[in-house]
This record gives structure tokens, sequence and C-alpha cells, in this order.
């Protein structure tokens, strides 16, 4: 399986990030998996999401996408 970051947004067209974070880690995904939300700490939806096997769970804003590239950094220089 690949061992590439997956990133899915807290909320997507066909399914929430959670669902598909458990989907993956039912079919035996071990990767990194970034969730990135919009949601507020402590709402429901976040903490739904932090609890469905991410990794990491990082806001969309300013500091959180140089968090992201920050990680993603680090596995390109893993690739290399």
């Amino acid at each position: 399986m690949c061992s590439c970051p997956f990133l899915p947004s807290a909320q997507m067209p066909k399914m929430t990030g959670a669902q598909a974070t458990r989907a993956l880690r039912a079919m035996g995904f071990e990767g990194t998996i970034i969730g990135i939300t919009g949601d507020p700490m402590g709402s429901h939806d976040r903490d739904d999401f932090q609890g469905s096997g991410v990794d990491f769970c990082i806001d969309k804003d300013s500091a959180g996408v140089e968090r992201i590239v920050h990680v993603l950094r680090g596995f390109a220089r893993r690739a290399y």
C-alpha cells in the first residue's frame, strides 16, 4: 500500500474525513493521515475527526497551512 500521506478534509462531498479515515484504517492503511478541518476545538465534529485515527488534525487557517507544508516537506525529504 502507498506510504504517501493522505489529507482528508473534515467536510467532503461523499463522506466525512472521519468516515474516510476509519474506512482506510479498517482496510489496513498504516500511513500518515493528516486531517484538515475548520471546526473549532471542542466541537463534536472535530472531536469525532480527531478520534477517527488521524495522526494530525490541522486547522484550515494560515498557521495550519504552514504546518501542513512543514509535514509534507518532511515526507519529501524521506522519499529522496
